[in-house]
């Protein structure tokens, strides 16, 4: 049996996350460039994607392109300011090759990659569960080595739940999961789907992040309220039924009230993290000329990288880091681009369950860059640029064959 080029792209695509998860567990015990294998494969999908267009750009890639654009246009600042072409190597792996995989154009595809990517990444829960409970000497190497602690010992290695991808990273990946696997159990009402489920909403509330959990309570509520208006012959039993059986799981698996009431206290003053952070996002933007603020210093000449070379950086939120690195303007696309996307297509929401879920995901993503970097990191960016291409490039008769 030969394979094409196309065929071959296809299954990297659909398994992106079994990759990136598989790279990430060697990088525990080995030291590899991880970041780099699976960006040089992401810009190969990417590439392979753009030149399948032939040229042709939809309505919903225009937007999409302008901000593409103008983003690697403001790379050119790294030449009249000296940055270190690491900022610039990390910048373009982490964060502008991931934006590729926004161009596959194959709905069915996409949802076939969000699938595998949901699967792969409930093991990738189990084995932080795992490692994060036992904390074993290679494991507490591995977070000093690549920075998630700065002190080696146990203490710190159980501080926060980092697993293998980090605490940030894993907050935003559990939440998305949670949601894709309640649309899917609420669709088929399946044991499998309801495991994977408590699994993914256990490990939200494990990470403590507070804008994880208060969008994947959010999500819960939208998805429940979406399904009683789409199906009449759904009974109010059975849903209250769905509603018990998922909160009280996740309370026998966590049972420690002190703990609930922490994260309780989190969810409920999640406003608070804006304003525990402003002090810095005001350093960031004070920091900047008018026309800097107005097209940016560079895309990602703020970001952690660039902050391991001493530069003014934002390190807890992407919009406000987006806003110093390609300005207003940029910025402005950029969430054009997202509100063009979603809206357009926001009545197709029932179709099926996985498109339910990547809105979602999208709003998770919009709702976590305002405190986290999440387009910034290389195990949080795919999925989000996943989803949006999801939605931008939906062909209801393949969803419904």
């Amino acid at each position: 049996m030969s394979f094409t080029l196309t065929d071959i792209s296809r299954k990297i695509f659909k398994n992106i996350y079994w990759i990136i998860l598989v790279t990430y567990i060697f990088s525990v015990f080995f030291n590899i460039e991880r970041v780099l294998v699976c960006g040089i494969l992401i810009f190969i999908l990417g590439i392979i994607f753009i030149a399948k267009t032939k040229g042709t750009i939809y309505g919903c890639e225009k937007p999409y392109f302008v901000f593409m654009i103008y983003a690697f246009m403001t790379f050119g600042n790294y030449l009249f300011n000296g940055y270190s072409i690491n900022i610039f190597g990390s910048a373009m792996i982490g964060s502008f090759f991931p934006a590729l995989l926004f161009m596959c154009r194959d709905s069915k595809l996409y949802r076939e990659c969000m699938k595998n990517s949901f699967a792969a990444l409930l093991v990738a829960f189990i084995v932080s569960i795992i490692l994060h409970t036992f904390s074993p000497q290679f494991y507490q190497n591995y977070l000093f080595e690549r920075g998630y602690i700065t002190v080696n010992n146990t203490f710190w290695a159980k501080y926060f739940f980092q697993g293998i991808f980090g605490v940030t990273a894993l907050g935003t990946l559990s939440a998305c999961a949670s949601i894709f696997y309640l649309c899917k159990y609420l669709n088929q009402a399946d044991v499998k789907s309801f495991v994977s489920l408590m699994l993914s909403a256990v490990t939200v509330f494990l990470t403590g992040r507070r804008s994880a959990i208060a969008t994947f309570v959010i999500g819960f509520f939208f998805i429940l309220g979406t399904r009683i208006i789409k199906s009449s012959r759904l009974k109010i039993n059975k849903i209250i039924v769905d509603i018990i059986a998922v909160f009280v799981v996740v309370i026998i698996v966590i049972y420690n009230w002190d703990l609930l009431l922490k994260i309780a206290a989190r969810v409920v003053n999640v406003f608070d993290a804006f304003s525990e952070r402003n002090g810095d996002w005001e350093v960031a933007i004070n920091s900047l000329t008018p026309i800097e603020l107005l097209l940016g210093t560079g895309f990602g000449t703020m970001s952690h990288t660039a902050l391991q070379y001493g530069y003014v950086a934002v390190s807890d939120s992407n919009l406000i880091e987006w806003i110093c690195e390609i300005g207003g303007v940029g910025t402005i696309v950029f969430i054009f681009l997202v509100l063009y996307v979603v809206v357009r297509n926001i009545k197709c929401i029932t179709v099926h369950y996985s498109y339910l879920s990547a809105v979602l995901t999208i709003f998770v993503f919009m709702v976590q860059a305002i405190g986290s970097n999440v387009f910034e990191f290389q195990t949080t960016a795919p999925l989000f640029w996943i989803s949006l291409g999801y939605v931008a490039h939906l062909n209801k008769n393949e969803e419904l064959s």
